[in-house]
């Protein structure tokens, strides 16, 4: 191995940005926050020729994993109430439910290491929860 190689990157490089919006009325405090993730060629950094997407001789063919993330949007929202000592706050994350999984891979895969085979879930790119629901009571002294 030589010296470049051992300094190689280890994760695919990301473009983010995120966006907030927080208002105020009638003594609610409304929330929306979006995240987008930009696209990226992740076969570039996770050593895909090397390990993933081979024969293993006795699996056949690695499953095959895309090498291009597609970007994506996240979005959240919440709605807080403050009622005397107690704030109350109801929220979404994920409110539009998107998973990698949804776009149609999984992040488990079979991984060539060797001269054997292990279950990997190295191929992660995007969001692995769905939308969640949450309330949070915070008491103030």
């Amino acid at each position: 191995m030589n010296i470049r190689q051992s300094f190689r990157r280890r994760a695919a490089i990301e473009q983010r940005v995120n966006l907030r919006s927080e208002f105020e009325k009638k003594g609610y405090t409304f929330i929306v926050n979006g995240s987008w993730v930009g696209s990226r060629n992740i076969g570039k950094y996770y050593q895909y020729s090397d390990h993933y997407n081979v024969s293993d001789g006795l699996l056949g063919v690695a499953d095959q994993k895309r090498q291009e993330a597609p970007a994506y949007w996240q979005w959240d929202t919440s709605v807080s109430k403050k009622i005397k000592a107690f704030e109350l706050t109801l929220g979404v994350q994920n409110l539009f439910d998107y998973t990698q999984t949804k776009e149609g891979d999984s992040p488990a895969m079979w991984h060539l290491h060797g001269n054997h085979t292990h279950l990997d879930n190295r191929h992660v790119w995007g969001p692995n929860r769905g939308r969640e629901y949450y309330m949070k009571l915070v008491y103030n002294f």
